[in-house]
C-alpha cells in the first residue's frame, strides 16, 4: 500500500461516516453546553472542518489528499478540546 493512501473504497467510506456523524453528534449536543465551552466547541468544529478536507466526496480520490500525521493533529485538537467540555 502506497504512503497516505487508503487502498480500500470502504474504508474510506468507514472512516468519511464516522467523521460526518462525529460531528453531527457534536452538534446536536452543543445547544447544551454552557457558555463557557464556546473556546471548546470552536476548537472541535474547527478540527472537524480540516478533518472533512480529507473525504471531499463518497468515492477516495486516487491520492490522498490529507497526510495521516495532519489527520492525527487534528484529532486529538478534538479530543484534546471535547475532555474539557464540562
Amino acid at each position: 500500500m502506497a504512503k497516505g493512501r487508503i487502498a480500500r473504497p470502504i474504508g474510506y467510506q468507514t472512516a468519511r461516516g464516522f467523521v460526518l456523524q462525529a460531528e453531527r453528534m457534536v452538534e446536536s449536543a452543543a445547544v447544551e453546553l454552557s457558555p463557557d465551552n464556546a473556546a471548546a466547541l470552536g476548537t472541535i468544529r474547527a478540527g472537524f472542518g480540516e478533518l472533512k478536507q480529507a473525504f471531499p466526496s463518497v468515492n477516495a480520490p486516487k491520492q490522498a489528499v490529507m497526510g495521516q500525521a495532519t489527520m492525527l493533529d487534528a484529532i486529538g485538537r478534538i479530543d484534546a478540546a471535547a475532555a474539557s467540555l464540562n
